[in-house]
């Protein structure tokens, strides 16, 4: 117990004596990096090869209904009427047949999906679905791309503007001469 004690009242003297310095990332010379470009806010960007959203079936059975409906509803705030477009990706085989038959597979994956985005508000007529085979991918895979719709911020641009609201502070009285 004496030693504990000695130990305990040796470092509280140090510290007091002002001789100890914070260690931190930067003690060792490493600088803490940046955060990693918003995934969102790349996704939504014009031209972008990003998707929104990403959903692999690898085995594992992951409830994706509530992470889609926020992708969905961010990019709904963000972009007038935004087009879907649903792409379906297995592996690249070199099989064409095999291929098509793994696309096949995943047809009840995206008519849920689909429905899952007709829930949340997106018209059927801005959803567009198509497949692929990639070379790289280990699983099949369902990737959502968001693109602007033309039509949608033509007619969002032609819109007459709401007048501003009328002030309702008091005004002065005209003089009367």
């Amino acid at each position: 117990m004496r030693y504990r004690a000695a130990a305990i009242a040796a470092l509280a003297l140090g510290l007091l004596a002002g001789g100890c310095k914070v260690i931190d990332q930067t003690t060792f010379g490493a600088k803490p990096r940046p955060p990693a470009p918003d995934v969102m806010e790349e996704a939504l960007a014009p031209e972008s090869h990003v998707p929104l959203v990403t959903i692999r079936f690898d085995g594992t059975d992951f409830p994706y209904d509530q992470q889609l409906a926020q992708a969905i509803d961010l990019a709904e705030t963000r972009l007038n009427d935004p087009i879907y477009h649903v792409v379906t990706v297995v592996p690249a085989t070199g099989n064409a047949a095999a291929e098509a038959k793994e696309i096949e597979k995943r047809h009840y994956d995206l008519v849920r999906l689909r429905d899952a985005m007709l829930a949340d508000g997106v018209s059927e007529d801005r959803i567009r679905v198509s497949a692929r085979p990639e070379k790289g991918v280990t699983a099949p895979e369902i990737r959502i791309y968001v693109a602007r719709n033309p039509e949608a911020e033509k007619k969002a641009a032609s819109a007459p503007k709401a007048a501003p609201p009328a002030s309702t502070a008091p005004q002065p009285a005209s003089a009367a001469h």
